[in-house]
């Protein structure tokens, strides 16, 4: 299609291809400007159905007007193809999964991890001011588009709302479902909510807060909170399995910030933060806790140098500076440069085309520097206790015994009538209670008319479970043998279908 014009706008170059469509460079034929084109294929121009979801992710997209959200600037059919197509910005970077991938280190800096997270939740809850709840957010549609004024030397961007939902939808019982009319499941499984896997009939925006939630828990980590290969064991660990601690997992991080991840990941909506704007205001209030008091003439080029240097404490957890506490900031490590794409689809979608090297960030030295100036005329400031040889020795304090660690709590949010547990094979009682510790126990749960649940958990932290229990296969009737031909009613009952791999997801399914 190069050299073709498809409105206002001539293509000049080809940038990548997806399952369903390609990515083309084009030049607006008057005013130059240049814009990234979304063209889908021949044969799927020609279904309605597809290009009505097509024009819909433009409509959605183009009616939240929000620096963080990729702006669409318009769509039509080309009349000589037939081919139908969107035009949108044309971003220079790389995705927050490109990034990842590269560098597994890069949201390990809490400070970078959480400035990254707020910008997400600020745009996509300009999303949900509008009544659109995105339901695919993943590292994939984040892209870091290149900005040299921006505190970390790039823009977070939000990409492809083709899945997105309108929340009025669900209320009156218009398409609510997760599942299209041929029960394809739409979302991504790793970081798809408990809802979205279960496709209850309600998937409002803290669906998209549990999705957020898997993305921090990622950049944190170093990677998703379930690793889980097959389609099925993905969905059942939504469902059921808490996301493993960070210790366990090697990282230091703490304990009021792993808090936070695992209120996004709770499998109860309710039980998550209960907005996008609330997301916000608990990193706001996480920065608070973390980020030293600085003079006013400070504050600001501080935050956006760099964050704290955070020290082992004894316990083997990351120390948080006290609020009140000033400290020195360490010059801003330069992120390596990362390796410009020109797209706008996810990585799945397109690939790297004119690879360049643009500058991630500015140093700002300056302010560092003035940090450790005020700290160390603090520290110098300070009034020393008397070296005489004359003083007496100091008489030690009493040392207080170490008290025990307070016990953590397991209770169950969905328990039948019945429920009986056992902890490491002991008979226990809800709600169970463990010793604070990083131990792994097992946790059997039988009920009457369901099949047998095992956990293994760890006692890190006290949480809720949802166990899900399925039903037991009902008892054969008396006086029936093994040879004895089912009825024909329960023929349907008998042939179980085997969950799909995520790679056997229809094409309706995949993103742009």
């Amino acid at each position: 299609m190069i050299g073709e014009t498809l409105g206002s706008y001539t293509i000049i170059g080809r940038l990548g291809a997806g399952g369903m469509g390609e990515v083309y460079l084009a030049e607006h034929t008057r005013i130059e400007r240049r814009a990234a084109i979304k063209v889908l294929l021949p044969e799927l121009s020609s279904n309605n159905e597809v290009v009505e979801r097509f024009f819909a992710e433009a409509r959605a997209t183009s009616s939240i007007r929000h620096h963080g959200i990729v702006e669409v600037l318009d769509c039509d059919v080309h009349r000589g193809s037939g081919r139908a197509y969107i035009v949108m910005e044309l971003l220079e970077g790389e995705s927050l999964a490109g990034r990842l991938e590269r560098d597994p280190d890069f949201g390990k800096d809490v400070e970078r991890a959480l400035t990254v997270t707020a910008a997400i939740a600020e745009a996509v809850a300009a999303a949900h001011a509008k009544g659109i709840v995105h339901r695919d957010l993943k590292p994939d549609n984040v892209f870091l588009a290149g900005d040299e004024s921006a505190p970390l030397g790039f823009e977070v961007k939000i990409l492809d709302f083709g899945i997105a939902k309108l929340m009025g939808d669900a209320s009156t019982g218009r398409g609510g479902s997760t599942r299209t009319r041929t029960g394809s499941m739409l979302g991504t499984p790793a970081y798809m909510s408990p809802e979205q896997c279960r496709g209850a009939g309600l998937v409002d925006h803290r669906s998209d807060i549990y999705s957020l939630g898997c993305i921090a828990f990622e950049m944190l980590a170093g990677r998703r909170p379930f690793m889980h290969e097959g389609f099925g064991e993905l969905i059942a660990a939504h469902l059921s399995e808490p996301p493993p601690t960070f210790a366990s997992l090697g990282v230091n991080i703490a304990p009021d910030v792993e808090q936070w991840v695992r209120r996004l990941l709770a499998k109860s909506r309710d039980e998550r933060l209960a907005s996008m704007a609330d997301v916000s205001a608990s990193i706001r209030a996480l920065r608070h806790r973390t980020t030293a008091v600085l003079p006013p003439s400070l504050a600001g080029a501080a935050v956006a140098a760099a964050a704290p240097r955070l020290s082992p404490s004894p316990g083997g957890t990351t120390a948080m500076p006290a609020v009140g506490a000033t400290v020195a900031l360490p010059p801003p490590r330069r992120a390596t440069p990362p390796v410009t794409t020109t797209t706008t689809l996810s990585a799945h979608a397109s690939e790297n085309v004119r690879p360049g090297q643009p500058p991630i960030g500015k140093w700002m030295g300056g302010a560092v520097a003035a940090l450790a100036l005020v700290a160390g005329g603090l520290y110098l400031g300070r009034s020393r206790p008397s070296l005489s040889p004359s003083a007496p020795p100091a008489t030690p304090a009493a040392v207080e015994p170490a008290r025990p660690p307070a016990p953590v709590t397991f209770d169950v949010s969905d328990a039948p009538e019945g429920l009986q547990v056992s902890v490491d094979g002991a008979p226990a009682a809800l709600p169970i209670r463990l010793p604070a510790g990083n131990q792994t126990h097992e946790l059997v749960f039988h009920a009457p008319g369901f099949r047998d649940r095992t956990l293994r958990v760890d006692a890190s932290v006290s949480r809720t479970l949802t166990l899900s229990l399925q039903p037991s296969a009902p008892e054969a009737p008396a006086g029936a043998t093994a040879n004895q031909p089912a009825a024909p009613g329960d023929r349907g009952d008998a042939r179980k279908k085997r969950p799909r791999h995520p790679s056997s997801l229809s094409d309706d399914a995949r993103k742009l």
